[in-house]
């Protein structure tokens, strides 16, 4: 009872115990989430009061963020290493991109750094979040935060250019990121993609005036990318695309994959889909 509140912090705080409680899903109060931590390393019946929340922020304060980038590449790399384990479907890996906002604390550097989005408080610090997610292994393969700006389908460029993804993958993605140039590169790095397709896309329109529920058509690059590319660019080829559509609860989904029906059905699709929301 006489040790000094740093020997005990010290002592009960050292850095995989930060780790862990800092990976951990934190739900309730801190001072709670550490008093329950402790009762589960001491296994003790009852939560017990080992270190105060004051000394778990002084601790954190020391643990560099590269940290945690570190932990992640090293849990991926082992996941990767043992295929044997991991779940597939008919042989695939599925991964997910999607994105989000995320509202950060208001300091003047991170509004400097970040920038701001205005909502009914005023001005708010905002960043661009955005992850590459193993949807049938639950595993976040690459992870990034970018200023508010950032477009989300340039933060899908980044996943597919710093992921070492097993050739043949599936890519799931929702209607923001119907750019056929992200398209191409999914498919020239050796993989598959599977995305809601926005209604004002023209094969689209084609596909619904049709009234068909499975289409197979030519995906054709834009007058931007067009302007954009060198004449022998990968980005001039076309791209043959699956559509297929199915009404869940009243609303219409059509979705646009490079998947024949051989590969996957259009109920396997629909399937897999929707596992992304767990992104």
């Amino acid at each position: 009872r006489g040790e000094s509140t740093d020997f005990v912090r010290n002592r009960c705080l050292p850095f995989a115990t930060v780790i862990l409680f800092l990976a951990n899903f934190l739900k309730g109060s801190l001072q709670d989430e550490l008093d329950q931590l402790f009762q589960s390393i001491n296994k003790r019946d009852v939560a017990e009061r080992v270190v105060t929340r004051s000394a778990i922020s002084q601790a954190r304060r020391k643990v560099s963020h590269r940290a945690f980038i570190e932990l992640l590449d090293t849990v991926c790399d082992s996941v990767n290493r043992s295929q044997s384990h991991l779940v597939t479907s008919k042989g695939r890996r599925v991964f997910a991109i999607d994105g989000s906002t995320l509202r950060l604390p208001d300091t003047h550097a991170i509004r400097q750094e970040f920038g701001t989005a205005k909502n009914f408080q005023g001005d708010r610090p905002m960043a661009r979040v955005s992850l590459l997610h193993d949807v049938l292994n639950r595993l976040t393969i690459d992870a990034a935060i970018n200023p508010y700006q950032t477009c989300e389908q340039d933060m899908a460029w980044q996943h597919l250019e710093d992921a070492d993804l097993p050739a043949g993958s599936l890519i799931l993605l929702d209607r923001g990121y119907n750019n056929f140039a992200l398209l191409r590169t999914v498919l020239d790095q050796g993989h598959h993609f599977c995305a809601r397709a926005k209604g004002d896309l023209k094969i689209v329109k084609v596909f619904k005036l049709l009234g068909r529920s499975e289409m197979v058509t030519q995906f054709n690059p834009t007058k931007k990318t067009l302007a954009n590319s060198d004449p022998n660019s990968q980005f001039r080829q076309p791209i043959q695309v699956r559509l297929v559509r199915q009404v869940i609860e009243g609303q219409e989904y059509i979705l646009m994959t490079s998947l024949s029906t051989k590969e996957l059905s259009k109920s396997e699709l629909f399937d897999l889909y929707h596992q992304r929301w767990q992104v």
